[in-house]
């Protein structure tokens, strides 16, 4: 950000703005704020103090402050680049991509060699998943600056999300060469040589960036994931246990070891053990990044601690963290509707205060492990499996009252007592995985008597993982369409019907057009533009199944599939809870 001398004939105001300037200048943003205010009083408007002031009150978190001396300066002097890339940046900053991708187009629009804008445009289009629109700005940076290391680190991320692993292996390699001191992108390199099956590449890779830095977690975690991919299991945890002696805050390295152990369903101690030392990391580490907040995770955890206290259970902090909560989210700026779904609150340092010790302690629900059975045996399993198997159904079917009364009970009761969801999605849904936090014995069992009752589907596949999402009432989008790296997926939903004001959805729409096998994982999971037209060429035909209490969707993984729109009644207890197992592998699968 760039800072200006505004030349003045009175004495007096000259010294006050050099000694903003000055101040601005050595990082005492206080100090500078105070003269820029004094000065401002006197000089309303000054186009460079507007400017300068509005750019140093983003160092301060003032971003109220600093979008109305800027638009100020806007308004003094017309067009230009400088001020829109700052509203850029704070918009950014607000999670308000949309108008921040708005104001970086207008500085490249006056600027169109403005380095820094074309780049943090392209990177808000790469995290908003448009990755043509972030491709396209990159390669403007390369022509700008061939030789910035950072655009071909982020071109590598991008082909990879896009499943061009060649184009990914050539844009890390070529920051390689840039600044080939870099260990992280050998890591990231590694990772795409895991995808396409060349491990001994993949080992070189995080053995180079253990050259750089030895002992970073991130290479010995990398070095944990190809063992896994080559059943090496004791290798893995070695792997594992080695990151976690250099780095003990690894939650990754954690998640690796439970993960051997869920897999193999040989030692649910174990696994539950280290997976819930994973959660009790991610709470120990817990902050605020850049002092925010979504408003759609505030209000669940709001919602979830006021459930929590009302089973008369206490955690550290959970009376100040629902009173400070509930102040915020009255707040009008605050309010939640599809307008503004991904709007993030800035909290002051006291608000942080109030609200972090809550968010620093962990809970999981104790649930029973002495239940008879987990899936309902009233059930007739054999004829379960056949109809799986008939031509007519395609591998999809449906299961009503799949589970017994006592394990939906007690995995209802784990959902919404048990503080496991600390992973957000962009549409508006949260998660939690089987590696941190999401376990327990009945969780386990499930898996264990799906083997049993069903042994031609699942008897020989081992079961990769397990995962449940909770979802924002009535904005939340859902999953988009993808298939997941398995042979077979298992779905069911655990919110009781009366809460789903659409009984013919809030459900899965299932394709009965498989993933082509050419198909790299990034691409089948996650390339949403290229799976519908795919699909759009092959005629491919669907079936919808609504939601229902105690429903499960059993499907070849191999096949696309989707949520239905979710439209249930704003209560907590009444949010849309789904729950997938998946057994087999497909072709390649990433063990966390």
């Amino acid at each position: 950000m760039s800072l200006n001398l505004t030349s003045n004939k009175n004495e007096k105001h000259n010294k006050i703005i050099k000694a903003a300037i000055i101040n601005h200048s050595n990082g005492n943003f206080k100090l500078a704020s105070k003269y820029y205010k004094i000065y401002l009083k006197k000089k309303p408007n000054d186009y460079k103090a507007n400017f300068n002031f509005g750019s140093l009150l983003i160092y301060l978190n003032d971003y109220e402050g600093s979008i109305f001396f800027l638009k100020k300066a806007q308004k003094i002097k017309k067009n230009h680049f400088a001020v829109y890339y700052n509203l850029g940046i704070i918009y950014y900053n607000l999670n308000l991509l949309d108008t921040s991708i708005k104001y970086f187009q207008k500085a490249i629009n006056l600027n169109p060699k403005d380095f820094a804008s074309l780049n943090n445009l392209a990177n808000i289009y790469k995290e908003k998943k448009k990755y043509k629109e972030s491709l396209k700005l990159y390669k403007k940076s390369i022509k700008i600056n061939s030789k910035n290391y950072y655009i071909f680190y982020n071109l590598g991320i991008v082909f990879h999300e896009l499943g061009k692993h060649r184009e990914a292996i050539k844009a890390y390699k070529s920051a390689i060469q840039i600044n080939p001191k870099d260990y992280i992108t050998y890591n990231n390199l590694g990772s795409v040589f895991n995808e396409i099956k060349k491990n001994n590449s993949a080992i070189k890779c995080f053995q180079n960036s253990l050259k750089i830095k030895p002992n970073n977690a991130s290479a010995l975690n990398g070095m944990s994931i190809v063992c896994q991919l080559r059943g090496e299991i004791q290798k893995s945890i070695n792997f594992a246990k080695k990151a976690i002696k250099y780095e003990p805050n690894s939650i990754l390295s954690h998640r690796l070891i439970a993960n051997t152990n869920i897999t193999k369903l040989n030692d649910s101690k174990e696994a539950i053990n280290q997976s819930y030392k994973a959660l009790k990391i991610h709470h120990k580490v817990t902050n605020f990044f850049n002092s925010s907040v979504s408003v759609t995770k505030l209000k669940h955890d709001v919602l979830q601690a006021k459930y929590i206290l009302k089973q008369k259970l206490h955690i550290n902090g959970i009376k100040e963290f629902i009173k400070t909560g509930e102040k915020i989210l009255k707040k009008k700026i605050n309010f939640l509707d599809k307008k503004n779904i991904d709007k993030k609150i800035i909290l002051s340092s006291k608000e942080i205060k109030l609200l972090i010790p809550y968010y620093k302690k962990e809970y999981i629900y104790k649930s029973k492990s002495n239940l008879k059975n987990s899936l309902n045996p009233k059930l007739n399993w054999s004829e379960i499996e056949r109809n799986y198997f008939s031509s007519s159904n395609k591998q999809i079917i449906y299961i009503d009252n799949f589970l017994s009364k006592e394990t939906i009970a007690e995995l209802r009761n784990f959902c919404l007592l048990s503080k496991v969801w600390n992973r957000e999605h962009k549409n508006k849904y949260l998660g939690a995985t089987c590696d941190r936090g999401f376990i327990s014995d009945i969780h386990l069992n499930i898996a264990k008597d799906l083997k049993k009752f069903l042994p031609k589907i699942f008897g020989n596949r081992e079961l990769q993982t397990f995962w449940a999402y909770k979802y924002e009432p009535k904005i939340s989008k859902g999953i988009n369409i993808h298939a997941d790296s398995a042979k077979v997926n298992l779905n069911f939903w655990i919110t009781p019907n009366e809460f789903n004001i659409n009984e013919n959805s809030g459900g899965l729409r299932v394709y009965d057009e498989p993933a082509p096998k050419s198909w790299p994982f990034a691409k089948y999971n996650r390339n949403t533009e290229d799976i519908m037209n795919f699909l759009k060429q092959k005629k491919s035909k669907y079936v919808d199944i609504p939601h229902r209490f105690n429903r499960a969707v059993l499907f070849n993984s191999d096949y696309f599939h989707q949520t239905q729109e979710v439209n249930f009644k704003d209560r907590y207890e009444g949010r849309r809870i789904n729950i997938t197992y998946l057994f087999g592998s497909r072709n390649f699968y990433v063990p966390v």
